[in-house]
């Protein structure tokens, strides 16, 4: 982003907002936290030099929520957002929520997330420069356990997220089903998109 920081708004909670506080604070910039009802005696909270409470209790409805977070940041005449890491910071969406607004993230560009976000993608690349990948299956169909597919990829083996960084080690048939629909509800929540694929777990790299 481009301009001058004045007061920036901190979208994470725990020791990593308090390291932003810091951070902001040595560089003259004010800031601004927020928290859900467990966090409202966080250290974070009262070493920024606002605060804004996002009315909720769980993480899905308070710093998942870009609509929340963005509005908190408006509300509170900041001139940028930062995502931290997970949460928002990988939610396409929010970046061309905070756009619409003209909202500044702090982060990486959206068009290069866009670019990494997605691994099959990567896996193509990888393939084209003759990088050799893990076996992997293709994207499971919405209503599939992954068993017919986990016999073809092999156990052990990992559950991932088509989109971000959710990743679920399965280390037998029995928890396979579990383990997808664990995998889609979280890849959900952190990025929007629920779609999971299995890839080998390979516990000795070189």
């Amino acid at each position: 982003m481009e301009g001058t920081l004045n007061r920036v708004l901190i979208a994470t909670r725990g020791e990593f907002a308090r390291r932003l506080v810091r951070q902001y604070r040595e560089a003259g910039i004010e800031t601004v936290a927020v928290f859900s009802e467990p966090d409202q005696e966080g250290p974070w909270v009262d070493e920024a030099d606002f605060a804004v409470y996002l009315n909720g209790a769980t993480v899905r409805e308070t710093y998942m929520d870009p609509g929340k977070v963005l509005s908190a940041a408006m509300d509170a005449g900041c001139d940028a957002i930062h995502p931290g890491y997970c949460f928002l910071a990988e939610r396409v969406d929010f970046y061309s929520m905070a756009a619409s607004s003209n909202m500044g993230i702090i982060g990486a560009d959206p068009r290069a997330l866009l670019r990494v976000m997605d691994r099959f993608a990567l896996r193509r690349v990888a393939s084209e420069l003759e990088v050799p990948v893990i076996p992997a299956s293709m994207p499971l169909p919405h209503d599939a356990d992954g068993i017919e597919q986990a016999a073809q990829v092999g156990i052990p083996l990992y559950v991932k997220a088509v989109a971000g960084g959710v990743v679920i080690r399965v280390d037998s048939y029995e928890e396979l089903p579990d383990a997808v629909q664990r995998a889609r509800e979280r890849a959900a929540l952190v990025t929007g998109e629920r779609a999971v694929y299995l890839e080998r777990a390979v516990d000795r790299l070189r």
